[in-house]
């Protein structure tokens, strides 16, 4: 059996895992904006059940967000190998740290502007 038959299971495994944690992303966001919709229908009155949704998202959320990039990772190395993986998340923080130094740099500016 070559390696290119080993990997396809690996990897059909990551992307189900992946898709699964998406989907679990998804509903956790419908419900919270369900909520928030359900909120402003009532004029933000009688809000306790509503807050709850939002309380039970806001609790499961940055697990959910930490095992959706952990099964993200895990299809990556699956499908270009660890050494690529690597390339490509190095690759993503450094557009990431640089578009979040523009936005920073864009507030400072609007502050400033303001402030005259």
């Amino acid at each position: 059996m070559n390696a290119w038959k080993i990997e396809q299971p690996e990897l059909a495994s990551a992307k189900a895992e992946y898709e699964r944690i998406s989907t679990v992303h998804e509903v956790l966001y419908d419900m919270s904006m369900a909520a928030s919709n359900a909120l402003q229908a009532k004029d933000y009155g009688e809000y306790a059940n509503e807050d709850a949704k939002h309380a039970h998202c806001d609790a499961f959320q940055p697990s959910v967000k930490k095992e959706q990039a952990v099964a993200y990772d895990r299809m990556l190395v699956a499908k270009y190998g660890r050494e690529v993986a690597d390339q490509m998340r190095a690759q993503a923080a450094e557009r990431s740290a640089a578009l979040h130094a523009e936005l920073d740099r864009r507030v400072k500016m609007r502050r400033i502007e303001r402030s005259r």
